[in-house]
């Protein structure tokens, strides 16, 4: 709540302070009459000032800042290590194992076995036989009795009439719509291919020939030594008395390829979707609206007679004869097979199998891992950490004061006179017995009253 809330209260219970005497002048006394005087009372009274306030503001201002940045700047270095590996190499041994043989015996085992026995044993056994015996018996039915009666009912009689009748139908017709269809052309283009081409040459190197006794002359010319003149032996070989054969030499050409990379413009198709307009021929049904003459079927009622079937029963004796059942006891006799078990020895060959130890050797493959020291060249890279100064700009707030003009209400407390009752005076009540009761002012003012 605020101030000026505050000071309107106390106002209100200033004023009712000094009119309590005249509210509370009720009593028998009714002539008493109040001596009003007059008061200066201060009220409230708000008026707007305008003030100055000192207000802090803020403004961006740019400065700027030195600090220190670190790069990382690789080095790299080659470096030799020396390294062992193991290379497996593939040795054998021999190794001497115990090797289980097995040896089949044969044996005459004797177990013994039950045979059996079947005799024949006559049975007497008693069975029940039926016996059928015709016996009469009366019973009572209802034999049903059909008359005819004759009913009346109504009934819905149809009646057809022509009306007529709207109906729509869809008409087909034909319009000729605009469309709008995505055709791929092939559109040439010209790229450049690269192709691969062996510009290699034919080169002659001497090399020894087939048979290195000599070479033939001609198609069908006799084989010669390399040196040897006409040497004999040189059918069978070049060792002879004329001294050593020296291998004859021959040329040969040999290809040496040489790949080489060229480039060539060439033309390509490639498909380009392009857009174009056609006219397109649609069958719309649009509808119609026609007329026609249908059978209207409508239901008269009409009273009709017919003879109506109308069954009955009545109660009739009848008898009839039964076959009753009963059954007579009657002893019979018969031949059952009865098997019985023999102990019989039986003796039968066995054959069992042991084994016996034998101690054999074989050649085992093996891999045996041996070390080897290599040296391999690789290279480390190392990374400088390099200061550097740099310069940033950054914006601060900056506080500052300003002075401003602001709207206030200021509350003031005016003086005002009014007319209220005078305090201690009963207005000439003489002799009221009410003013102990609380009459001209109450018990607070009794003895200014005199009562």
């Amino acid at each position: 709540m605020s101030k000026r809330h505050w000071l309107g209260i106390v106002a209100l219970v200033a004023v009712a302070g000094l009119f309590a005497p005249q509210l509370r002048a009720a009593s028998p006394c009714a002539p008493c009459a109040p001596v009003m005087v007059e008061k200066t009372i201060y009220v409230p009274e708000y008026t707007t000032q305008t003030r100055k306030v000192m207000v802090t503001e803020y403004k961006q201002e740019q400065r700027t800042r030195t600090y220190t940045h670190w790069t990382c700047v690789p080095e790299t270095k080659q470096m030799t290590q020396e390294y062992t590996v193991m290379v497996p190499h593939q040795r054998t041994r021999e190794v001497t194992c115990n090797v289980s043989v097995p040896v089949m015996n044969t044996v005459n085992k004797e177990y013994t076995v039950q045979v059996p026995v079947w005799r024949n044993v006559e049975k007497t056994y008693t069975v029940n036989v039926p016996v059928y015996d015709n016996v009469e018996r009366k019973y009572t039915v209802q034999v049903p009795v059909v008359n005819e009666v004759a009913k009346t009912y109504t009934a819905q009689v149809p009646v057809w009439n022509d009306v007529e009748v709207t109906y729509h139908v869809l008409v087909p017709q034909q319009e000729t719509r605009q469309g709008v269809k995505h055709v791929c052309v092939m559109q040439p283009e010209t790229v450049t291919q690269t192709y691969c081409v062996d510009q290699g040459q034919w080169e002659e190197r001497l090399v020894p020939a087939a048979n290195a006794c000599g070479t033939r002359r001609g198609l069908f010319g006799r084989r010669s030594c390399g040196g040897c003149s006409s040497c004999s032996p040189c059918a069978t070989g070049c060792n002879s008395g004329c001294g050593d054969c020296a291998p004859q030499m021959v040329a040969r050409r040999y290809w040496v390829p040489n790949y080489v990379q060229l480039q060539r413009e060439v033309t390509v198709h490639k498909p380009v979707m392009q857009t174009q307009p056609y006219e397109y021929t649609v069958t719309v049904c649009k509808p119609e609206v026609r007329t026609k003459t249908v059978k209207q079927c409508s239901y008269e009622a009409k009273e009709m007679t017919k003879m109506v079937k109308v069954c009955s029963y009545e109660p009739k004796e009848i008898t009839r004869v039964e076959r009753v059942c009963r059954y007579e006891p009657q002893t019979r006799t018969c031949t059952q097979r009865v098997c019985d078990y023999e102990t019989k020895t039986v003796v039968k060959p066995v054959t069992t199998c042991s084994y016996k130890t034998e101690q054999r050797t074989r050649t085992v493959p093996y891999v045996e891992c041996l070390p080897e020291t290599r040296t391999r060249t690789f290279n480390v890279t190392n990374y400088k950490r390099v200061a550097e100064e740099r310069t940033a700009t950054y914006n601060v707030c900056v506080p500052y004061q300003v002075e401003k003009e602001v709207q206030v209400n200021v509350c003031n407390m005016v003086p005002k006179t009014v007319t209220v009752p005078a305090s201690g005076n009963c207005g000439g009540c003489g002799d009221c017995n009410g003013c102990g009761s609380g009459g001209c002012g109450g018990r607070r003012f009794a003895r200014r009253c005199g009562c």
